[in-house]
């Protein structure tokens, strides 16, 4: 079964999606097939940052993942972002 989970983030405006598709394109776990932006959002309320949505489609092919196991590989995601390009939960 293939899932869907968007991830909201926060990122400094001069980081395009690119430097960001490199970081995970890297170091994402095997279950994550596809990734790609869905929305941007800039305001003067959020200053130097932007935020950025990002629509991961997760499947394995051993079995059905269960919630517990996708939110897994969302915090592992989230923390990829985290350590390498600075990004913050929206």
């Amino acid at each position: 079964q293939v899932v869907f989970r968007d991830l909201s983030i926060l990122v400094d405006k001069n980081i395009d999606f690119a430097k960001i598709k490199e970081q995970l394109t890297e170091k994402l776990p095997i279950e994550v097939k596809r990734f790609y932006p869905v929305d941007i959002y800039e305001s003067e309320k959020l200053g130097n940052k932007r935020s950025l949505t990002i629509r991961f489609m997760i499947q394995s092919s051993q079995k059905t993942l269960s919630e517990d196991e996708i939110g897994v590989i969302m915090e592992n995601i989230l923390e990829i972002l985290k350590k390498n390009i600075g990004a913050e939960l929206r």
